[in-house]
């Protein structure tokens, strides 16, 4: 499976490599919500697909301790944590409609 985004193709992740993903406004680059997802690309989308109008959506795979449960909570965790330090506000559909852990 593949998508194309701004003139590039992305490739899906698999469902087996767990990925850490931010999802954008694509219209102003407004950081909605980080998230994490252990079903890989297909989970990332699927949480994206919650969040109501346009969006555009990125999202880094993980291996070696990176694919553990713990590790992807708390770099979630420290994403979140480094936006709001620097913009004094958390992500802004962050808490509105996060997905479950399983995703």
């Amino acid at each position: 499976m593949s998508w194309s985004a701004a003139g590039r193709e992305l490739r899906e992740s698999g469902n087996g490599t767990p990925v850490l993903y931010k999802v954008l406004d694509p219209n102003t680059h407004e950081l909605l919500q980080v998230g994490y997802s252990r079903r890989g690309s297909g989970g990332t989308l699927a949480a994206a697909s919650r969040l109501a109008g346009e969006k555009a959506v990125a999202w880094a795979p993980l291996t070696g301790s990176g694919r553990q449960e713990h590790v992807l909570q708390e770099l979630k965790d420290d994403l979140i944590g480094g936006y709001f330090y620097q913009m004094g506000k958390p992500p802004a559909r962050q808490f509105a409609a996060e997905p479950s852990p399983s995703e």
